[in-house]
């Protein structure tokens, strides 16, 4: 009789094929550059960085953290690649003293390549002829991908409500704390879909499902800021329903 450890036997070379797929586990990349370093191909190319920045990791989250000067704006003092079991932060932006630190965390194989968050930003209304950005962000010309050191990516999908499924505006962006996360608000002649998200390009739906929040409906995230809905010239109506919205979340946080 062949033993279960031995390599003879069947189920032998099953387990191990599990146990390495186990050790293998997430693949990150995993480097760390200074402003004062001659090589940054970490901040911005970490797949080129020699001795291989990539590694395989029995950890949960492949994170980043970005530390920029709050003066001068976007100026980078540091960047981190690596992978951990628990975050200090999922999402976040933290500003203390004379920083500014992006905290981003993710869960697929080398999603910390980026300097932030990929999302579609583009907006169109009923008015404009190209109207991509409503039905395929993907194709905006002009590359509507954006990386973000942000928090989400968001769309604000503007409908009529006599009128059913007749789009007024849309606004794909980023932000780091949305009006709404995952909500539908109706004001007058509108019907406002609001949605966030947490994950590379994910903004790129219709804007109406707001289930699909990527486990974030949760979180705070209520804390007002004015989020200004695709205004465009000549666009009395667009303006208008801004405008409108403005008001409305102002009452929100009054109230």
């Amino acid at each position: 009789m062949v033993k279960l450890n031995s390599p003879a036997h069947p189920q032998y070379r099953s387990n191990q094929k599990k146990h390495k797929q186990f050790v293998s586990g997430l693949k990150c990349y995993r480097c760390t550059a200074t402003e004062n370093d001659k090589d940054k191909r970490c901040i911005t190319d970490p797949a080129s960085v020699e001795e291989n920045a990539i590694t395989d990791c029995n950890k949960v989250y492949c994170i980043t953290v970005r530390v920029e000067y709050t003066d001068p704006k976007d100026k980078l003092q540091s960047m981190m690649r690596d992978c951990v079991d628990k975050p200090i932060f999922l999402n976040e932006t933290i500003e203390n003293g004379p920083f500014r630190v992006y905290y981003r965390s993710c869960r697929t194989d080398l999603c910390n390549g980026g300097t932030g968050l990929k999302c579609y930003t583009c907006t169109a209304n009923e008015n404009d002829k190209d109207k991509r950005c409503i039905t395929d962000p993907g194709s905006v010309e002009g590359n509507a991908i954006t990386e973000c050191n942000k928090v989400y990516c968001t769309t604000v999908r503007v409908e009529y409500t006599e009128i059913k499924d007749k789009v007024q505006s849309m606004n794909r962006d980023c932000v780091d704390r949305p009006i709404f996360q995952n909500e539908i608000i109706e004001n007058g002649p509108f019907r406002v879909y609001y949605t966030s998200c947490r994950t590379d390009l994910c903004n790129d739906g219709t804007g109406k499902d707001i289930s699909k929040g990527d486990g974030i409906i949760d979180e705070d995230g209520q804390d007002a800021v004015l989020y200004v809905l695709g205004i465009r010239e000549n666009s009395a109506l667009s303006l208008y329903s801004s405008i409108t919205l403005i008001i409305s979340a102002l009452c929100f946080v009054i109230f």
